[in-house]
């Protein structure tokens, strides 16, 4: 054999071998590592074992918030059938209705808009120097037959930012006679709100609005006067709401003959706004408009209400889960006064009259044994007509603010609902959104104040308020010339919106279960 030949056969021999070799350390590493996952999937492993634990749990809590903001403006107040019918003489009008909205955006903002419901017609923020948050976006326009839109995105979440928006429209002629005002609303899952009676007369038109692009479906719950008893709609109690519209649902054809009336309403996959249109005549002499707003998103067992004005009638309306008794207090320059203790049931509206608010009211307070919702209802009367304004009952924040829309004549009705003095600052803006002016207003404690904007500086239209105490409830309590001139009685009250940061608390949880 030649010694190549014996060379090749060693080294096939070799080969083979290690072949044979490796498969077998292959295998028994293989049994090995399956008997050691085996023993990790019935044992726990000490905790001195784990790296970086003490074998305890732990959790990490981080606080996100809204950086997208919006609200929503209705239209310019309508009636619910304005078709011509029969005699002109006896055909129902809006007259000669003039709308107006005003909106403002604060603090850290990078861009807002203004547009229509279905992102149309817009109006853009100008060029903002984003280090300076002195500065506000301030726009205003007319109000007509469709609703707008505020859209802002901050740069932060922070107290002193966000947005607040108005509506107001008002006539001398016609159906819509006096003055009807809003605070624009910003979208909700969940919503309610307490409204006037449905009798004969009063027309009560929700309004759904759905800003995002996606269709949903809002279920309709109603508690009335007179029982316990949750109310069987005479219509749907589901409407489906397409993206980027709105649907009007009429409430007092749902749930007539009420005195008073708790709505409750559910979206089921997007958050929608809501108001109701409220009109009231009797035959063909009109009675009043005004637009009800969304509750606060709980009760209280003390709230407020900024803006009852010396000498009108108020009808307060509540509801509560729980029974209980209440008391109710005229708010006034000089302190507080009884009005009237009373009961409320469970589950059932409760309307409560409280006759006319002494000559220098400004405000009502709401003390209850059980949390309550509260809305007032508050009314004056000319030779011909009545007009009315609707209020909610809130507590106090440590920022605001107040849009008010051109035309109108605003006096600011401020509470101090703590048991101290509270001093609090007013800043005014112009409508060119630069600051125009400061003032430091001081109130004692459970007493009110009134305040002109111009009282700030002039050309003041839209007003913060900061207060750290977070003391005061306020509103603006706003009339139209026009209105006054041809002996009308004209009331609207437009109330603060919140400049507080809306934050949730996200916490993750560090837990040795993981590895078991």
């Amino acid at each position: 054999m030649s010694r190549s030949t014996r060379s090749g056969t060693a080294r096939r021999s070799r080969s083979v071998w290690g072949t044979v070799g490796k498969v077998f350390v292959s295998s028994v590493t293989a049994i090995l590592l399956l008997a050691v996952f085996g023993l990790l999937a019935v044992l726990t492993p000490a905790g001195q074992l784990i790296d970086g634990s003490d074998a305890r749990s732990g959790s990490h809590t981080i606080s996100v918030g809204q950086t997208m903001l919006q609200s929503y403006c209705p239209a310019r107040m309508q009636l619910a059938d304005n078709e011509s019918y029969g005699d002109s003489a006896y055909q129902i009008s809006e007259g000669n209705i003039v709308g107006k909205a005003r909106f403002a955006s604060f603090g850290s903002m990078y861009s807002t808009a203004v547009t229509s419901l279905n992102g149309d017609d817009r109006h853009d923020t100008p060029d903002i120097d984003l280090t300076d948050q002195t500065k506000a976006f301030v726009y205003g326009s007319d109000a007509g037959a469709d609703p707008l839109l505020l859209t802002s995105r901050m740069l932060d979440v922070s107290k002193g930012s966000g947005v607040a928006a108005s509506v107001a429209s008002w006539a001398t002629e016609g159906d819509l006679q006096g003055l009807s005002s809003v605070q624009c609303v910003n979208p909700q899952l969940r919503q309610s709100f307490l409204l006037p009676a449905t009798q004969t007369g009063w027309t009560q038109q929700l309004v759904l609005a759905n800003p995002t692009e996606k269709s949903t479906t809002v279920s309709m719950s109603m508690w009335g006067t007179g029982s316990a008893q949750t109310i069987a709609s005479s219509t749907d109690s589901k409407v489906t709401v397409a993206g980027k519209s709105q649907t009007v649902v009429d409430v007092s054809a749902a749930a007539p003959a009420q005195d008073g009336l708790y709505l409750s309403l559910t979206s089921s996959g997007a958050p929608v706004s809501a108001v109701v249109r409220v009109v009231h005549a009797e035959g063909l002499t009109p009675r009043g408009s005004d637009y009800a707003t969304p509750l606060p998103a709980t009760a209280a067992t003390d709230t407020t209400i900024a803006g009852v004005g010396g000498g009108q009638d108020v009808t307060v309306n509540l509801y509560s889960d729980q029974g209980g008794d209440v008391t109710l207090s005229w708010i006034t320059g000089s302190g507080t006064s009884e009005a009237k203790k009373d009961t409320v049931t469970a589950n059932t509206v409760k309307s409560i009259g409280l006759g006319k608010a002494p000559d220098d009211a400004l405000g009502l307070r709401v003390e209850s044994g059980s949390a309550v919702y509260v809305s007032a209802i508050c009314s004056q009367s000319s030779d011909n007509q009545t007009d009315f304004s609707l209020a909610n009952g809130v507590v106090a924040v440590a920022a605001g603010a107040v849009a008010i829309p051109d035309g109108v004549d605003a006096t600011l009705a401020m509470v101090n609902t703590s048991d101290q003095t509270v001093t609090t600052k007013l800043i005014g803006y112009g409508d060119d959104g630069t600051q125009k002016g400061e003032k430091e207003v001081t109130i004692e404690s459970h007493k009110a104040v009134s305040i002109k904007p111009s009282e700030i500086a002039d050309g003041v239209v839209a007003v913060t308020m900061s207060d750290d105490k977070a003391s005061i409830v306020w509103s603006a309590m706003i009339g139209v010339n026009a209105v006054n001139d041809a002996h009308l009685a004209g009331l609207g009250v437009i109330g603060s919106s919140s400049l507080m940061p809306a934050q949730a608390q996200v916490r993750a949880d560090q837990s040795l279960s993981v590895v078991k």
